[in-house]
This record gives C-alpha cells, structure tokens and sequence, in this order.
C-alpha cells in the first residue's frame, strides 16, 4: 500500500515537546528562589538580598506566563495535529480505490499467433 505522509504524528511530537518546556518553565522559579534565599541568608540586611528577592518573584510571575502561553500552544498544536490527522486519513481513503483497481489489474499480451519455428 501505498505510504501517505502523516502530517499528524510530528505536530504531536511538537506538542508533546511544548508540554515538556511548559512543565520545565514551572520548576525554574523555585530554583530562583533558592538562590534568592541563600542570598538573603548570606547577605542578611544587605539591600542585594531584597532585590534578589524580587528578581526571583518577578522571574516566577514571568514564568507562569510562558508557561500558560506554551499550554494553549501546546493545545492549539493538538488541535491541529487531530485535524490533520481527519485529512491524512480521507487522502488514504482516496488513495484505497486506486490500490485495489491496481492489484487486480493485469498486464494485456498481444497474441501474435502460433509460435515460428524453424
């Protein structure tokens, strides 16, 4: 049978991928947060503490906002990968009379008559 491209699987891979960054993007604040405390704990009262801090609540806002966008992105993306998955699967359809008139065909001879011989 004839291979048709599907389309479908690699927009699922991309989403799968855009998934993994969305929940990757979530752990990043705490790593932040760490550092902003070890910095508070080392620099107690030292005005680069405070302002550490607030880079780290700054980055964790920032990054629960990638992380929405990647979501809905990742959403679309499926969407889209199941709507083109509806499009691979009518072109195989197409494709499936064609395969069956093709396996039943047979190749015409042309009778020349008896066999010469000499």
């Amino acid at each position: 049978m004839a291979r048709i491209i599907v389309e479908s699987d690699r927009l699922r891979s991309a989403a799968e991928r855009i998934r993994q960054f969305a929940a990757e993007t979530k752990d990043l604040p705490h790593q932040l947060d760490g550092s902003a405390e070890r910095a508070t704990k080392a620099n107690s009262g030292l005005m680069c503490a405070g302002a550490a801090q607030e880079l780290a609540e700054d980055f964790r806002r920032d990054m629960e906002q990638l992380s929405e966008h990647l979501d809905d992105t990742q959403e679309v993306i499926d969407d889209a990968a199941l709507h083109w998955g509806y499009a691979d699967q009518d072109a195989a359809n197409d494709f499936w009379p064609m395969q069956l008139a093709l396996r039943t065909f047979k190749v015409p001879t042309i009778d020349f008559g008896p066999p010469v011989t000499k």
